[in-house]
């Protein structure tokens, strides 16, 4: 039999929490009681009170109130027949009231079909207990959900979705996946996620779950959070390449490539064999040997074999054989440019120390460098041997951000201070402009050598400031090197 309007979920419960509504009120009424009466006189004899030792004042209603003062050590005279007796700390509610009304609550619970220990009482649940108490409150809340997206969420989803089609704001020929899509919901409640977590990617191996089902779990959209994946996984490529290191260093989210295997060695072809005589086609020459029988190889011969025939540079992965032939590539640059040292100043030196320290005593938020900039400024510290390469990027960074320095937080050694200093400052890019000059006179078959004198003195001013400016710059010639703090 059909029925117009429907139960409500909580009509098992309705009782029994107004029930518990009443009775926590009452007894909170029945402690204030006791615990305003602070002490009480008997008398077995009919005679009234005396009054006399009660002063009269009135309250804000101007009504006359009597009052009594207290003193601490106070004694008290009865009269023959008077007793005083205090009362009893309030003991109420008792403990007898307290497993009353949680006999209640747990009526309330199994007819809203959640565990009392997982709406109530938390601290009740314990190992396997508490595992089959989640259970149980999981699959009230999914058939809640289910309810809710069957009843409520399709019904309204699917009248939008129709009115957008019929306005022609969205296309309508896709048929039924036009309407088609899930809602998720939180995610589910958990004890142990660790232990689940394993046992659910267990199962998605084995191919007895699907990825959206454990999404669901987690209150994610499978779709969405597998596109997420492989943008991470892209941008972690990218850097890779940027920096020059194996994408495994960055996240064990994108394996390593493997080795393509070798390419088998070809069969060695027997040569050709001539015969004396001619014959026609089809026809056995006279006197041909007898075939040979094929020799079988042994396992071990196999395995020389095969240990010769590989490369060892095959042996490496993508990641190492690039980073062996940058170091080859960087050797060779080295010996091209013999004879240019590549070793910073010690005014580079300085000003890299002093941009870590400054930067050391920022905050957070006023902190400088990027970590490629922090390593470089470690290395320029410590005096490390740069590449020519590096010295070119160097040079591209200062000419890059020269502009830095007329910025806001320059005189406060913002973080456009610390990254100019960070690559050495003006005294690195003072040996920056030079180095890179030098070794574009080497490309260039040029030789820029370290002159003997200082350039000769002329009447022109400009010229001397001129000659004397070359000089710092490609020898560091001359008692002072305005480049150098």
């Amino acid at each position: 039999m059909d029925q117009y309007r429907g139960i409500s979920a909580f009509h098992t419960a309705i009782n029994d929490a107004t029930d518990i509504y009443d009775i926590v009120n009452f007894e909170k009424l029945a402690a204030k009681v006791a615990s305003s009466q602070s002490a009480v006189i008997k008398r077995n004899n009919n005679n009234a009170s005396d009054l006399t030792a009660l002063t009269t004042e009135e309250n804000f209603d101007n009504q006359q109130i009597k009052l009594e003062s207290m003193e601490a050590g106070k004694v008290s005279y009865l009269e023959p027949g008077e007793d005083i007796v205090f009362p009893d700390g309030p003991s109420r509610p008792s403990g007898a009231f307290a497993e009353f009304h949680k006999i209640l609550l747990r009526n309330i619970c199994m007819g809203l079909g959640i565990p009392y220990s997982f709406a109530v009482d938390p601290s009740a649940m314990s190992g396997p207990t508490a595992r089959l108490e989640m259970q149980q409150a999981g699959r009230t809340f999914k058939r809640y959900q289910n309810l809710l997206n069957d009843k409520v969420l399709r019904p309204i989803k699917n009248i939008v979705i129709a009115d957008a089609v019929a306005r022609e704001m969205i296309d309508g020929n896709e048929g039924g996946k036009t309407t088609r899509g899930i809602f998720n919901f939180g995610a589910n409640v958990s004890i142990d996620l660790g232990r689940e977590s394993a046992s659910a990617i267990a199962e998605f191996k084995s191919g007895l779950r699907t990825g959206s089902d454990i999404y669901a779990e987690r209150g994610a959209d499978w779709e969405a959070s597998m596109r997420q994946r492989a943008i991470e996984a892209k941008t972690i490529q990218d850097l890779a390449e940027e920096y020059g290191v194996p994408p495994e260093t960055i996240s064990d989210i994108v394996p390593p490539k493997k080795p393509a295997p070798a390419a088998p060695a070809p069969k060695p072809q027997p040569a050709p064999k001539s015969y004396e005589g001619e014959q026609d086609e089809g026809e056995e020459p006279e006197n041909a040997p007898e075939p040979d029988e094929p020799i079988e190889p042994s396992s071990e011969n196999l395995e020389v074999k095969k240990k010769e025939s590989e490369n060892p540079l095959e042996l490496l992965n993508p990641a190492e054989l690039k980073m062996l032939i940058q170091g080859m590539m960087g050797g060779i640059e080295l010996g091209k440019y013999d004879g240019i040292d590549f070793t910073p100043p010690q005014g580079v030196r300085d000003a890299a120390k002093r941009a870590l320290d400054v930067r050391e005593g920022k905050p957070a938020s006023q902190k400088g460098m990027t970590p490629v900039g922090i390593a470089r400024a470690r290395d320029l510290m410590n005096g490390v041997k740069l590449s020519p390469d590096t010295v070119r990027r160097m040079k591209a960074f200062f000419d890059r951000h020269e502009a830095d320095k007329k910025g806001a937080t320059w005189d406060e050694q913002g973080k456009g201070w610390q990254a100019w200093n960070g690559w050495g400052g003006d005294a690195g890019y003072a040996w920056v402009r030079k180095v890179v000059r030098q070794m574009e006179s080497r490309d260039n078959g040029k030789s820029l050598e370290e002159p003997a004198t200082c350039p000769i003195a002329t009447q022109d001013i400009k010229v001397n400031l001129k000659n004397r400016q070359t000089a710092v710059d490609d020898a560091n010639y001359g008692p002072a090197n305005p480049n150098e703090p």
